[in-house]
């Protein structure tokens, strides 16, 4: 018998400010899967009431809000305005009397090298840092980088996502109690964990690598993981069935490497 879940530890809360008894019997489903790896990171979506209900209402303004990519929308121009009288960084690198609508093609590019060398001068001078989360990345293509963020910037993240696989005519709407979504890598080393996103209603995430010393069985571990919390959408993609056909067409590598992994039975 499935032990009650019990009072959410006072770490998890900080975490996860909205986080319900039900939310956290799904965190701890993942976390505690006898085929889960070894998790390396611990996070949370820091999402507060007042984040999610602006998560919710820049989802609905998404709808119909769908313009050629040679047409900036009127809210990007007046948000590249605001960037450029508050963040010192593009105060730098915007052409003299820089006018976005007139000057769109002229907008510099961020390159990776300014966020690592000079990072402060990308944190807008009006900008609140009582709740600034620093990113950090885990240095497996280049140098680590240290990114400032803010919770609600990552839930407007997931809406965006909603949006792009609903412009390919795929609606990701995640039930409280499912798995959302996995984050699959093949790497020698980077950072695994489990986590529920409110703006998903509290739906599980779990980012995974298919290195075998991983997993408590190695490859049946994590196949057997992966099937057994997959996504809706990715379940059959999974079936004996779904990896025979995915065989036959170029799937992205860590999917392809998935699929060679030894299955028993």
């Amino acid at each position: 018998m499935q032990q009650a879940p019990g009072p959410i530890p006072a770490e998890v809360l900080e975490r996860h400010p909205l986080m319900t008894s039900a939310g956290y019997e799904t965190f701890r489903r993942i976390h505690e899967h006898r085929h889960a790896p070894r998790w390396t990171y611990a996070v949370g979506d820091r999402v507060t009431a007042t984040d999610l209900q602006a998560a919710i209402e820049f989802r609905t303004s998404l709808h119909g809000r769908l313009r050629p990519l040679s047409a900036p929308s009127d809210a990007l121009l007046a948000h590249v305005e605001r960037l450029s009288s508050s963040v010192l960084h593009y105060q730098g690198t915007l052409p003299a009397r820089f006018a976005p609508e007139r000057d769109w093609a002229s907008l510099p590019t961020l390159t990776r090298q300014a966020v690592l060398e000079h990072v402060e001068l990308l944190v807008p001078l009006d900008a609140d840092l009582s709740r600034l989360i620093a990113y950090g990345t885990s240095g497996t293509t280049g140098a680590v980088l240290q990114v400032p963020t803010h919770p609600l910037v990552n839930a407007q993240n997931q809406v965006l996502g909603e949006r792009a696989l609903q412009d390919h005519g795929v609606t990701l709407a995640p039930r409280a109690g499912e798995t959302a979504a996995l984050g699959v890598s093949a790497q020698a080393s980077t950072y695994t964990f489990a986590s529920v996103f409110s703006v998903w209603n509290e739906a599980g995430f779990a980012k995974v690598n298919l290195k075998r010393s991983e997993w408590p069985e190695g490859a049946e571990s994590a196949r057997t993981f992966c099937a057994e919390l997959s996504p809706r959408r990715l379940r059959r993609l999974l079936s004996p069935d779904g990896i025979e056909r995915t065989a036959r067409r170029r799937a992205p590598a860590p999917l392809r490497r998935l699929r060679r992994l030894p299955r028993t039975g």
